[in-house]
């Protein structure tokens, strides 16, 4: 969505885009079990969840009656509440709003504004969808490879690996160790930008309380040990580096 608003943007080869349809996790959600005993997670719904379900009963079953389809409708809305379904669709408005917005920033053909949006916010086939750089360029966006740039970005991206530990596996085990609670910082993502001389960095952050804490298993009587977490903070909080 950041990169829908700039002029041009840089890609290496490895570079990577997303579509920019949402899934959203609102207190009607589905639940399933969570990482904990006992514990449930809101299951995220998707738009296109949603419509490929429809468009499975219209298109692959070939059910085009105006009564099947309603019964359908009301087994999707059986299954998952018809808030959770309407809150996710009025994300998606919203990010094609804000996605319209940003490319008619650069672009003032409406046309082309329109089919870019459609394309990232409907009609990939997943919200995991991965796109490179030469689709990228076929899609419509303005894509600029440079090999000068590329290696730079690559050292770059190396340092906000270690930075914001990318490829170290999350586990509260693991960061609370010994102890039996501890307050930890997760920097989870980092926009930077020079002010003349100032680096600005605006950095997004989870403070999470952890704690040891025992709990009987249904099924047996024995206490086994469980981590639970509560989120102190979470938000974006500013750094100044005036070197």
């Amino acid at each position: 969505m950041i990169s829908l608003g700039a002029d041009e943007i840089v890609m290496g080869k490895n570079g990577l885009l997303s579509p920019i349809d949402p899934s959203v996790a609102s207190p009607f959600n589905p639940t399933a079990p969570g990482p904990q005993p006992g514990q449930l997670s809101l299951v995220p719904v998707s738009v296109e969840d949603m419509i490929g379900f429809l468009d499975l009963a219209r298109k692959e079953l070939n059910i085009k009656d105006e009564s099947s389809l309603v019964q359908i409708l009301k087994i999707l809305s059986d299954k998952v509440h018809p808030l959770a379904l309407g809150a996710v669709y009025r994300a998606r408005e919203q990010n094609s709003t804000l996605a319209k917005r940003l490319l008619s920033i650069h672009t003032h053909d409406e046309t082309k504004v329109n089919q870019i949006v459609k394309l990232l916010t409907q009609e990939l086939p997943t919200h995991n969808y991965l796109i490179g750089r030469s689709e990228a360029q076929g899609i419509g966006l303005n894509i600029i490879p440079d090999n000068n740039i590329e290696t730079l970005m690559w050292s770059l991206y190396k340092e906000y690996e270690d930075w914001l530990k990318i490829t170290s596996p999350v586990s509260p085990d693991f960061d609370l160790g010994a102890d039996d609670k501890k307050i930890i910082r997760y920097e989870r993502a980092a926009i930077e930008s020079l002010d003349n001389s100032i680096l600005l960095q605006h950095i997004f952050v989870t403070d999470k309380y952890l704690f040891k804490t025992k709990t009987t298993h249904p099924n047996s009587q024995e206490p086994i040990d469980q981590i639970l977490e509560h989120i102190i903070y979470q938000g974006w909080i500013v750094k100044r580096d005036m070197r």
